[in-house]
């Protein structure tokens, strides 16, 4: 049963376009909620794939999609082209995939060769929620943002030396 309220399914995420290569003629959005993201790719000669686990929210895909799958990454890999995509979107999804690593993997063969991977990941070390954590000593989970509970993994950014 899905615990999260219709309005999470309904992000926009207006600010992850620009990573999208404007030569892209078929895109794949793993996660798409109600299809709203990939809606905004929508133009002549653009083909807009989304796979969604959540019944209701795929139905409502479809109206904006030329193709969704209902079900979870893994349902419906085998029922995915190979070499197809031009670019792969998984805007926070990472996070609430098991083995996010492998399935990375598995996906990179639905990509055409000189295919592109565009992710969002929240940052567990957000400054609100680092205040939170140190300060007041509260990880308390939720039903949404980075501490949601459906998050099986937690990610944060690193800076990495010229010497690593």
């Amino acid at each position: 049963m899905d615990i999260k309220d219709e309005g999470y399914y309904k992000n926009v995420r207006p600010e992850m376009l620009r990573y999208i290569p404007n030569s892209a003629k078929t895109i794949l959005e793993i996660g798409c909620g109600s299809g709203n993201f990939s809606a905004q790719l929508v133009k002549e000669g653009v083909e807009t794939w989304g796979v969604e686990p959540f019944e209701k929210s795929a139905k409502e895909a479809t109206q904006k999609l030329t193709k969704v799958l209902v079900g979870t990454l893994d349902d419906t890999l085998k029922d995915l082209p190979d070499n197809y995509f031009d670019v792969i979107v998984m805007n926070d999804v990472i996070e609430h995939l098991l083995e996010p690593w492998d399935d990375i993997v598995n996906l990179k063969s639905k990509l055409k060769k000189e295919g592109v991977l565009v992710t969002s990941i929240p940052n567990v070390r957000y400054s609100k929620n680092l205040f939170k954590m140190i300060f007041k000593r509260d990880w308390k989970y939720t039903d949404d943002l980075i501490l949601d509970r459906t998050h099986y993994r937690f990610f944060y950014k690193e800076k990495y030396s010229k010497n690593v």
